[in-house]
């Protein structure tokens, strides 16, 4: 549960950073800033990855986050998805 509530803080995090500089840096910053997140908010991922889909007038940052179990019987590493929209800033993403 603990990680899901942090992978979608993750996904926020990174649509509205992206929302907020020029488009053509919109997808280096979503993913960036989401994985960072990741790292800061204390979740551990065998593996991650952050998807950034860029609109005409919003992002879409989707992040993705294998927990492993470590052998915790009957349970089985999980994958938690998350997924933010955020408007884009028009005035900063010129």
């Amino acid at each position: 549960g603990q990680a899901r509530s942090q992978v979608a803080l993750a996904a926020d995090s990174g649509a509205r950073a992206a929302s907020m500089v020029r488009r053509s840096r919109m997808i280096d910053v979503g993913r960036s800033v989401a994985l960072a997140a990741l790292g800061r908010n204390g979740v551990v991922c065998s593996s991650s990855a952050a998807t950034v889909l860029v609109a005409d007038d919003r992002v879409v940052v989707t992040v993705r986050c294998t927990t492993e179990a470590n052998g915790l019987s009957p349970l089985a590493d999980r994958t938690v998805t998350a997924i933010a929209v955020s408007p884009i800033d028009r005035y900063r993403a010129e």
